[in-house]
């Protein structure tokens, strides 16, 4: 293990690190060099020394061929080439990545094997491995852990030719299970596809959310459970005896779910696991997990180096190493205290959660204390839900009424999920922050040490009581004549604004009590007017708990519906609340200090470009753009007047409009960020508005400003 880990930092430090090729190839040839003539009994150090420095040097070289200097990131490109894997959703359009054979862009490239661009559209969406697709738009930096050598905004798309076979009949597969799953119920529809298939599209911004705070996420992503289910089944078939025909078979089976589901990081890291064992078995050997993994994570960083910064292969490799190294502990000491069938499914999720945690600390902002127990509440239905949901796929294409028998099991396991994962989202304890979350599952870990069933309950009932009472209150101090404040809610976004007796709030956050806590901190009981930007969950998911602790006279909300899910809930909470909703368009006011700048009437954008931006006449001026890319933010440009105080758009995203930042020209800007892994904000964001000063709420948190322009945080 100690080896697989060298692998993989020395990996991640050449996926970024810039130095002249020879000094990599030299390096290289060292390292080559001192492998050669190490002797039996070399201390383990320098073994890792060794392979993290060779790992650095081969995937820094391999890196310059694959990300070339010469892509005009920022120029105007068109782009063809062959579609390499099917198109993964990327906000409200997809992401299709490609091998170009053709980019004009104004500057000369030379076009390696291993080039690959990311084409961004909406067009792209139903693009299947094996096809042609030319775009044309424009080339943007991509994140920090992309394998792409530039991502194409594109404006046009264009797709043509059939595919490769096994992209059709995944296609095929995928539409077949669409159409059986048309008149089910909303679950249904989003979980039988992502616990089969890994396609998790479908899932509402609600359910997605929920699923993520209650570390249930994981249930969407095609692993372990899915390979171990399909291969012990087909290795029952031909029995352990026939060692090497139930490997071909287990071959056989990784392969077509492989074909059936993409190369997804969690696949990756079962499938080589499951590669590993294969090989043992056909040679009559057993194996061990750890290394196992350690094989497959090694192996895996030779062939794809881009993992050593995929969150997914991470997550799924942490969580695989903490339940082999503390998962047998921990049902041992389980076992004195629980019933057997409770053993496994508390054990096995608490490993792979503390695993996790030091992964999860560099980019979650919120957890839950109730992880534990959704993992314990739906293990009994996964199973069902796995099997009945790949063998629904597998007929629904040549026998729908036999995938419709199948999948009755898994839609009745889908109801439970997403009971599950809704209803403890709204627990006291969810949403909190996550060294909380982190607290409590140490604890939880060390009360179990102690096979003690008093102390258990005692310590851990203390710790979950702590993070849910202790942190209820947001910990800010405003100054008691604010007028404007812009909430730390993490990955989204929430906005007060306060003229005299009169109040607006501008979005609410994710779901969880983050918005409604900074509500509370700052002594809101009633709001005027509540604007929701968009319906994306990061803008409106904290609507329940805010509604908990202030009364709204009226709701204003953008003409998208996007996504429809989303706005029904709105409006159902609206209703039940007794307040009124108002689609919005520029023009429209509330007293002569509120005015809706965006969406102008009969505009028909996304739910982003669709946002309600509004400008609110306190503190010198102030605007807050919602999520508006590049194609609002130019038609908004000439209509906005300078600002003091500016909400950057898309917490801080790489689409931010030149001529809107120049027309605005605030002297302050907010962003409203969490940790992430999309990169926001930007250093492009960052860059435009560098003549201004910037200040984000990951780094200050809350920032309050009060009626003399003067803003207050953490932050100096």
């Amino acid at each position: 293990m100690p080896v697989a880990v060298a692998a993989l930092g020395g990996t991640a430090v050449g996926l970024h690190t810039s130095a002249p090729q020879w000094l990599y190839l030299l390096v290289l040839l060292c390292v080559i060099a001192a492998a050669i003539i190490t002797i039996r009994g070399t201390h383990a150090v320098v073994i890792w020394l060794l392979v993290g420095c060779g790992m650095w040097a081969s995937t820094a070289l391999f890196n310059h061929l694959t990300h070339p200097d010469t892509i005009a990131v920022g120029h105007f490109a068109v782009v063809r080439g062959v579609v390499k894997e099917r198109a993964e959703p990327w906000g409200t359009r997809c992401l299709v990545q490609i091998a170009p054979e053709h980019i004009d862009s104004g500057a000369p490239i030379t076009l390696q094997r291993s080039l690959r661009i990311g084409v961004i559209s909406a067009e792209a969406c139903g693009a299947i491995a094996g096809q042609q697709l030319e775009a044309t738009g424009t080339l943007e930096h991509p994140p920090f852990e992309s394998r792409d050598a530039a991502h194409l905004k594109a404006r046009s798309v264009r797709v043509w030719g059939e595919g490769t076979r096994m992209a059709r009949w995944a296609a095929q597969i995928s539409a077949a299970l669409a159409a059986i799953l048309a008149d089910r119920p909303g679950h249904a529809r989003a979980l039988i596809p992502g616990v089969a298939l890994g396609d998790d599209s479908q899932l509402t911004s609600e359910l997605e959310e929920a699923m993520k705070v209650t570390q249930l996420a994981h249930l969407t992503a095609v692993s372990g459970g899915h390979i171990s289910l399909l291969m012990g089944g087909a290795i029952m078939i031909v029995g352990r005896k026939n060692a090497r025909l139930a490997s071909l078979l287990g071959v056989a089976v990784l392969g077509a779910l492989i074909a059936l589901v993409g190369w997804e990081p969690s696949v990756v890291r079962a499938a080589g696991m499951a590669g590993v064992v294969l090989l043992a078995l056909a040679q009559g050997r057993s194996t061990q997990a750890i290394p196992a993994l350690s094989v497959t994570v090694i192996g895996v960083a030779l062939a794809d180096p881009w993992v050593a910064t995929s969150y997914g292969f991470l997550l799924s490799a942490s969580a695989t190493a903490g339940i082999a190294i503390c998962g047998a502990d921990l049902r041992r000491r389980l076992s004195d205290v629980l019933p057997g069938y409770l053993v496994d499914a508390v054990a096995i999720p608490l490993a792979a959660q503390l695993a996790c945690l030091p992964m999860l600390w560099t980019f979650a902002d919120v957890g839950s204390v109730w992880g534990v127990l959704a993992n314990v509440l739906t293990a009994p239905v996964v199973a069902p839900l796995t099997v009945g949901g790949i063998f629904g796929a597998i007929l629904a294409p040549v026998a729908p009424q036999l995938a419709q028998l199948a999948i009755f099991p898994a839609q009745m396991a889908t109801w439970w999920i997403d009971r599950v994962a809704v209803t403890l989202a709204l627990w006291p304890g969810s949403a909190i922050g996550f060294g909380w979350t982190a607290a409590v599952l140490v604890m939880m870990y060390v009360v179990v040490r102690l096979r003690k069933v008093r102390t258990m309950a005692l310590v851990t009932a203390a710790g979950i009581f702590a993070s849910v009472v202790w942190p209820g209150d947001s910990g800010d101090a405003f100054p008691s004549n604010w007028v404007a404040i812009q909430c730390d809610v993490g990955q989204g976004a929430a906005f007060l604004i306060r003229d005299g007796h009169q109040t607006a709030l501008i979005d609410v956050g994710p779901p969880g009590d983050a918005g409604a806590a900074c509500v509370r901190a700052a002594g809101v009981e009633h709001v005027n007017v509540l604007v929701l930007s968009h319906f994306h969950a990061d803008h409106v998911g904290g609507l329940p708990a805010v509604l908990e602790v202030a009364s709204v006279d009226e709701l204003w909300v953008s003409p998208a519906r996007e996504p429809e899910e989303n706005a029904a809930w709105v409006e159902r909470l609206a209703a039940h609340n007794a307040i009124s909703v108002r689609e919005v368009a520029a023009g429209d006011q509330y007293g002569d200090w509120l005015d809706v700048v965006w969406p102008r009437a009969g505009y028909h954008g996304d739910a982003n470009n669709s946002s309600v931006v509004v400008r609110a006449e306190v503190a010198g001026g102030i605007a807050v753009l919602g999520d508006v890319e590049e194609e609002a933010q130019r038609l908004i440009a000439p209509q906005l007047e300078e600002v003091a105080i500016l909400v950057m758009a898309h917490h801080g995203s790489a689409h931010q409009d030149t001529g809107l930042a120049r027309s605005a020209h605030p002297s302050l800007v907010f962003v409203s960020v969490g940790e992430n892994s999309y990169g926001h904000p930007s250093a492009r964001a960052l860059e435009l508005y560098s003549f201004a000063e910037i200040v984000a709420t990951v780094e200050c948190g809350s920032i309050a400003v009060d009626e003399s322009g003067v803003a207050h945080s953490r932050c100096p």
